[in-house]
């Protein structure tokens, strides 16, 4: 795994000092599945409350994941022109390395905290932030929000 991909995940796996690699789910662009709850199928943002480390390269992670109540899901993580993108998402069986999840952990230990960027705005906090441009009429702000939400999440 590249110094700079490290450090771009950084902020999906580290929080206060700990190794939290569940906060992925806060990267832009994180799947959502649907799930069936018996009465209606509905799009769900695929949980990592079950999470295992599958492999990793210079420039790939590969994980899987799901909630109690969804199937599990192997998803790469790309590391493509300086940026972190879902490369796949698909339904697979639940993979637990604990000698790879240590592995991976020691990769993040030696991390300067300085070095770690801030983890962008998910959509909601960015819709929200928008929500209050409008209600005190700065809509210089509105329109960067708008811009942003358009870029990171293909989407106004």
């Amino acid at each position: 795994m590249t110094e700079a991909f490290k450090i771009a995940l950084a902020p999906y796996m580290i929080e206060g000092g700990d190794f939290e690699p569940g906060m992925l789910t806060m990267m832009a662009g994180w799947p959502t599945i649907q799930t069936d709850d018996g009465e209606e199928i509905m799009d769900d943002t695929l949980d990592t409350e079950n999470f295992g480390f599958v492999g990793y390269t210079n420039t790939t992670l590969t994980i899987s994941c799901g909630g109690d109540w969804q199937n599990p899901h192997t998803v790469v993580i790309a590391f493509s022109n300086g940026e972190l993108i879902i490369e796949s998402c698909e339904e697979g069986t639940f993979d637990d390395n604990h000698e790879l999840y240590q592995e991976i952990k020691a990769l993040f230990t030696g991390i300067n905290p300085d070095d770690i960027p801030e983890v962008p705005q998910t959509r909601q906090e960015l819709n929200y932030e928008m929500q209050q441009c409008i209600a005190r009429e700065d809509y210089k702000r509105c329109a960067e929000i708008r811009d942003e939400i358009k870029e990171r999440f293909g989407e106004g």
